[in-house]
């Protein structure tokens, strides 16, 4: 049986959008070693009196922004980030496989598409909350990309509740018998 169209776009976005998120999620697992990377770099990087102002601007934010993730961060802000990027790892991979599910029409996998969206959003949802809280000055620039992340997978989320027949097969069709 051929996926309808509107199975295919969302199937196809929803791995596009998980494989996003898992991407990003193996990125944040290596961001306090990056972070500690950048630190050594910046403080051995020499001050350009010549430099254009943009990027001697440049320079000072991400002075204040290495430092406010390593020096002024609290505690468990490390073992936070750690945990969400493998959490992360977790929904996201999780996601990409219900989208495959449902682009193979599997049974249960509308159902299946609503309870991830939903860890999904919840965790898109935490991630913003607690790096706006440690970080503040990263929250305007957060909005954006927390706001187009969110839209996407509430569309997503929208066009499967509004086209989802009542009558998606809920369990997989009868085997054949032999009538020989």
């Amino acid at each position: 049986m051929k996926a309808p169209g509107w199975v295919r776009t969302v199937g196809i976005l929803g791995i596009i959008l998980g494989g996003m998120g898992e991407s990003g999620s193996i990125q944040q697992l290596f961001l306090p070693r990056l972070m500690a990377e950048q630190a050594a770099a910046m403080s051995d990087l020499p001050a350009a009196p010549y430099a254009p102002p943009l990027l001697a601007n440049l320079q000072a934010f991400m002075s204040r922004l290495i430092h406010a993730m390593t020096d002024e961060a609290p505690p468990w802000f490390r073992t936070w980030t750690l945990a969400a990027a493998l959490t992360g790892m977790v929904v996201f991979g999780a996601y990409i496989v219900v989208c495959a599910g449902l682009l193979r029409m599997r049974p249960g996998s509308v159902r299946r598409f609503y309870w991830v969206t939903g860890v999904v959003l919840a965790y898109k949802a935490a991630g913003f909350w607690v790096t706006a809280v440690v970080l503040p000055m990263l929250r305007f620039t957060l909005v954006p990309g927390f706001l187009l992340g969110f839209a996407g997978e509430i569309g997503l989320l929208i066009a499967v509740v509004v086209k989802a027949p009542t009558g998606w097969p809920t369990q997989p069709p009868p085997l054949p018998t032999d009538q020989a």
